[in-house]
């Protein structure tokens, strides 16, 4: 399976590495958390309809965010999910965050902490909404693109 291979990433902190690979002639992907060197794998989702998916761990390797894009049925509009990996618990549960008919255009981790954000949206309606990773995900705000005529391509979340 090691040549269906599309992307993987490598833990910050543990020796884990994530990657994922599409079943030959399928829309089908498998995302896999393995540990290194023994490359057992701890943790396996799969998926349906993918065109992308893309691996953010947080700085200090408690969490890791997989973004899905997912095509809809005619293949005309894609949407994303958020599947945030808890990866301190002993059976690394998974919550997912949908965003359906929007496609998220950026991820950003706060540095060593459990809040992230995103950006989702296209040309003046991009939204960003900031979340933090407790009990469970929660958002915190979210508001509209300060500048309305101007999209907003790209942001960075800085330390205090």
């Amino acid at each position: 399976m090691v040549d269906l291979v599309r992307d993987l990433s490598w833990s910050p902190k543990q020796r884990q590495l994530a990657y994922w690979a599409c079943e030959p002639g399928t829309d089908i992907a498998r995302v896999t958390l393995v540990e290194y060197p023994s490359l057992t794998a701890i943790r396996k989702l799969t998926f349906y309809k993918v065109s992308e998916c893309k691996f953010y761990w947080q700085s200090e390797g408690e969490y890791l965010v997989v973004k899905v894009e997912m095509l809809s049925k005619t293949k005309k509009s894609t949407s994303t999910s958020l599947h945030l990996l808890r990866l301190k618990q002993k059976e690394i549960s998974v919550e997912m965050l949908n965003f359906e008919d929007s496609v998220v255009n950026e991820f950003a981790w706060e540095p060593k902490g459990n809040y992230f954000s995103i950006t989702r949206g296209e040309g003046v309606n991009t939204s960003v909404s900031f979340y933090a990773v407790e009990d469970t995900i929660r958002l915190i705000s979210e508001f509209l693109s300060l500048f309305p005529s101007l999209p907003l391509p790209l942001f960075f979340i800085f330390p205090p």
